[in-house]
């Protein structure tokens, strides 16, 4: 029997008790929005969803940095949707979306 004293809890709340898919996509409205982003964010994240997953293997293997992470899987994305866009922009999309994700 354990009878030693319990200093921290640890949870997974990355899709257990947290549903980041459905976060991540409020965010990304939001922003996209804030920011006069004129894109459907359901069709966004359609496109967003396999780059995202294709950088951070990428990242595991560690052949680009997180800042390259954070940048790079915007970028291909908006590229990907012909959609001009400005790297300032980007980088502040970017910024933004680390921030808010754990408001929704």
């Amino acid at each position: 029997m354990f009878k030693g004293v319990v200093s921290d809890v640890f949870f997974d709340l990355d899709h257990t008790l947290w549903d980041f898919d459905r976060n991540s996509g409020l965010t990304f409205g939001k922003i996209l929005s804030d920011n006069s982003v004129d894109l459907d964010p359901d069709d966004f994240l359609k496109t967003y969803v396999p780059i995202n997953l294709e950088f951070w293997k990428y990242y595991r293997e560690n052949r680009i940095s997180k800042e390259d992470l954070r940048y790079l899987r915007l970028k291909r994305t908006f590229d990907s949707l012909d959609y001009p866009i400005s790297d300032d922009l980007i980088h502040l999309l970017a910024i933004q979306y680390i921030e808010q994700l754990p408001s929704f």
